[in-house]
């Protein structure tokens, strides 16, 4: 190393490297565009070696900038905490704030829940609800720091896990049970359904489709009747008898157990629906996201 670099361009390489921009990089640290890729090319200086490829969509990371991000991580963000815990009087790894964003379902139902823990220990939680790729486009350009997703995103600025399998049920009320019956399936597979009134949301719809897909290996000619950008619409409209729709079981468990609603085909695989948690490459180096990561895949066991 040809000179000791200072502290705050190993922050400022943190950042960069966390986020996957010099832009957002700078707009976290509250320092403009040609400030942070000073500092950048700074450290790249001190330490002999390029840090980042520079590309159209951002900045990745060497294998340099991954050793040393390992390396230096937790030693910063523990001096960074000791700082804001002497101006501010808080401390400890979860006196953060987390932007998270997910579907409303399940953030509503199971993810905050999960997370009940961790805000009592001080941590903030910042919710944005919508789409999965809405959500993932906010992920990239630094707005979320973690996402749940029904959509497996293969950019790799971002890491990615498998987070839980939702249950798809094909469901009515007793009057589309008396009509859609296990005979009327057996005979005629997908075909079943074809022209009966059907009731899907935004997600709704490829839910339905991914289900017909797996249940029967076809998508039969549906005749869509109500769409409702919430699964939670699709559920009430479901209650009120306008049709049949396909969601997820654990939105629909007392329903089913109280007979308001009928689980109407039960196939010998039942259908999922996989969900993912992604976050930015790298930015589990920081304690409170590790924390709420792990909180999460663990918790998701449970769902």
């Amino acid at each position: 190393m040809q000179q000791r670099p200072d502290l705050d361009l190993l922050r400022t390489f943190l950042a960069v490297y966390r986020s996957g921009g010099l832009t957002r990089a700078a707009r976290e640290l509250g320092l403009s565009q040609p400030a942070v890729t000073g500092q950048v090319k700074a450290l790249e200086t001190a330490i002999g070696r390029p840090l980042f490829d520079r590309t159209s969509r951002g900045v990745l990371p060497t294998g340099d900038a991954e050793r040393l991000a390992t390396e230096i991580a937790n030693h910063v963000d523990a001096l960074e905490q000791v700082i804001v815990a002497r101006i501010t009087g808080d401390g400890g790894p979860l006196s953060r704030v987390v932007h998270l964003g997910g579907p409303p379902e399940l953030t509503s139902a199971r993810v905050l829940p999960s997370l009940a823990d961790l805000v009592r220990q001080g941590l903030r939680i910042q919710v944005t609800l919508g789409t999965a790729e809405n959500l993932l486009e906010g992920l990239t350009e630094g707005h979320q720091d973690i996402v749940i997703s029904s959509v497996y995103s293969r950019d790799r600025r971002l890491q990615v896990t498998a987070l839980c399998d939702e249950d798809l049920v094909l469901v009515g009320t007793d009057d589309w049970a008396r009509l859609l019956t296990p005979e009327r399936f057996s005979q005629w597979g997908a075909v079943a359904l074809q022209d009966v009134a059907v009731v899907t949301g935004s997600s709704g719809d490829s839910l339905l489709h991914q289900y017909c897909s797996l249940a029967f290996g076809v998508l039969p000619r549906l005749r869509v009747v109500v769409t409702v950008d919430d699964l939670r619409g699709v559920i009430s409209t479901l209650l009120a008898g306008a049709g049949v729709g396909v969601v997820p079981r654990y939105l629909i468990a007392d329903h089913l157990a109280d007979g308001s609603l009928r689980e109407l085909h039960t196939p010998e695989i039942p259908p999922i629906n996989t969900l993912f948690l992604a976050v930015r490459a790298g930015s589990l180096t920081q304690p409170h996201l590790a924390e709420v990561h792990t909180r999460l895949l663990l918790q998701a066991r449970l769902w």
